[in-house]
């Protein structure tokens, strides 16, 4: 995911089978985890929460391929948006 100050950041989200909670991984960020109750709106999975003094929210929307989504991240001096792509575990 593309974030001010610091560039492309490998980043996982995992929702589980649910579809009611959120992993956030990072690793080389100090972001809490999770997991986090997502919210849905329409097709869209949401999950916000606190990291630092700043509030992050990370929004994910399947696309019609089954295989990829569309990611928003939304955080202090970023609202950044990638393709992400599933992966069966």
């Amino acid at each position: 995911m593309p974030e001010v100050p610091w560039g492309n950041v490998a980043t996982e989200l995992e929702v589980d089978s649910t579809e009611t909670t959120m992993l956030v991984r990072q690793p080389a960020s100090d972001y809490p985890g999770g997991p986090y109750k997502t919210q849905r709106n329409g097709s869209t999975l949401q999950v916000t929460f606190i990291s630092g003094l700043a509030s992050v929210t990370w929004s994910l929307t399947p696309t019609s391929d089954g295989k990829t989504a569309q990611v928003r991240l939304q955080a202090f001096m970023n609202d950044q948006a990638a393709v992400f792509r599933r992966v069966a575990e």
